[in-house]
């Protein structure tokens, strides 16, 4: 999975587990018809609905959802693929096993429970979709380190540049790669819309609510 596919996917798992929570909570019926019809009066059918899904996130910095769903990549890839590309020869490495994404979740309820903020919980959140979307069951090694020892399986280097391009061609050379792409970017351009038309966007850049 790629840059498109991490964000649009994680941003859409978390609104629908905080929406699906939600509904499981003992609230009113005026609060309930309050978060259907607030902000939705110019919106229709499917942007009407998802626009709901994303009010009920309110109080949930969903920047750290997104810069979760990339975490293991921002850490690991220049390590391993450009600074030590000779040592590793892989962008999968230690922020890609289930050890890390623990340690954020254990670390994340320590905040929240602390100091009632929850931006750690959201960041490991991501990283732990991150983990599914890489599929990262298929190599043991990595997901489960240090369970079958402490080193990091090592692949042959590859240029950074040749890399970079590898990646770009299978976009367009494996439809299986590149239309999931597609479509998680159709969800982030809509979501982008929605708080642009809903003049939210500013907002959410500054602060990650709506």
């Amino acid at each position: 999975m790629f840059l498109f596919g991490h964000i649009g996917y994680t941003l859409t798992a978390a609104l629908l587990l905080n929406n699906s929570l939600h509904i499981n909570r003992v609230i009113s019926k005026e609060i309930e018809e309050k978060a259907n019809n607030t902000d939705v009066v110019h919106l229709k059918g499917p942007s009407a609905k998802f626009w709901r899904l994303v009010k009920r996130t309110k109080g949930l910095d969903l920047r750290f959802v997104i810069i979760g769903s990339l975490f293991p990549d921002i850490i690991d890839k220049p390590i391993g693929r450009y600074f030590f590309n000779n040592t590793f020869g892989t962008g999968q490495l230690y922020c890609h096993t289930l050890l890390f994404a623990v340690l954020l979740f254990l670390a994340g309820f320590l905040i929240t429970f602390k100091y009632k903020n929850s931006f750690m919980l959201m960041l490991a959140f991501g990283t732990f979709i991150h983990l599914l979307l890489d599929r990262m069951w298929q190599k043991p090694n990595i997901l489960l380190w240090p369970l079958f020892g402490f080193g990091i399986e090592k692949s042959p280097p590859v240029p950074f540049g040749t890399y970079l391009w590898d990646l770009v061609s299978r976009l367009y050379k494996t439809p299986w790669v590149g239309i999931p792409e597609l479509i998680a970017a159709i969800i982030i351009i809509w979501f982008v819309w929605l708080l642009w038309h809903q003049k939210k966007l500013r907002s959410f850049i500054l602060t990650g609510r709506v």
